[in-house]
């Protein structure tokens, strides 16, 4: 069965199945289902039109759509430079800054002959939504949060005064092993004349032939462990900040299960971020309250 006909159905990576789960659960712990189902909302021509305006070079203009439901986890090859750039714009308030590979060249004497012009960002998404992503990434680095998995490997503890540092990250595993990615970045410094830093990490063979290993190798093996070193020791003892919620954000208090606004049914709540206006209860809410329950 191909990734668009009847008989195609995703699964997730270790076979089980969750039930209902949260959009943030989903991403922090890579869930193929909940990925595939937003697809199917989104569809190819959206999500094709937000990865070019990121700057993503696609390898053919129906390259999404020709994959179908599976470009939601990540079978559409792009230059790992490319998705760089997309982190980075969540980093930057959802700012796109074009690539700069060279920005000086010197002449024999030392001195400037050529510098680069100076690059003024595109807002390409809205600073509340890169929020939302920042907010869900970052607990993948939070060795007490949600993600008890990647949580614990991928935390790094270096501030001034050992204090925990707030990093976004995502990872991604092929499921041949071809090809093994981790991306991520730190907040916008409070200080302006210092410069931001997202940072992605892949490994795998030039040729596209499959690694030979004896054992099962994931991106939390491999890429994950470099990109935590690097991170680790590029921002050892610089200050620590967090990422700033911009106006237009609220917290509500959801259903635990359903993420609905809570009614009768619920068990337990916890709290959530919302572009607001679109919270569980509000005149933008996507689903009515107990939906899932009826």
């Amino acid at each position: 069965a191909t990734p668009m006909s009847p008989g195609y159905t995703p699964h997730d990576d270790d076979f089980h199945e969750r039930g209902p789960v949260l959009l943030r659960q989903g991403l922090e712990y890579s869930l193929n289902i909940p990925a595939e189902k937003a697809y199917s909302f989104v569809g190819p021509q959206a999500l094709t039109q937000r990865a070019q305006a990121l700057g993503i070079r696609l390898p053919s203009p129906n390259a999404i759509a020709d994959a179908g439901y599976t470009a939601a986890i990540g079978t559409v090859s792009v230059p790992i430079a490319d998705m760089v750039s997309a982190y980075a714009t969540l980093a930057n308030n959802g700012v796109s800054m074009p690539q700069q590979f060279i920005v000086e060249i010197d002449g024999p004497s030392g001195k400037p002959v050529w510098k680069a012009p100076t690059n003024v960002g595109k807002q390409i998404v809205s600073p509340q939504a890169s929020f939302l992503m920042d907010s869900i990434l970052e607990q993948n680095t939070n060795p007490h949060g949600e993600n008890i998995l990647w949580g614990p490997m991928l935390y790094v503890n270096n501030g001034p005064n050992g204090e925990h540092r707030w990093i976004a990250v995502k990872t991604g595993t092929a499921s041949d092993t071809k090809d093994l990615t981790s991306f991520g970045y730190i907040p916008n410094p409070d200080d302006a004349s210092q410069p931001g830093l997202a940072v992605g990490v892949w490994s795998g063979n030039s040729d596209s032939s499959k690694p030979k290993s004896a054992i099962s190798i994931l991106a939390m093996n491999g890429p994950a462990m470099v990109w935590r070193a690097f991170m680790r020791d590029y921002t050892a003892g610089r200050p620590v900040n967090d990422f700033t919620p911009p106006p237009g954000v609220v917290q509500s208090t959801i259903d635990a299960f359903s993420g609905g606004a809570p009614g009768p049914w619920t068990r337990s709540t916890r709290q959530e971020w919302f572009i607001d206006g679109t919270q569980p209860g509000s005149a933008n809410a996507i689903d009515k309250p107990g939906l899932l329950y009826t």
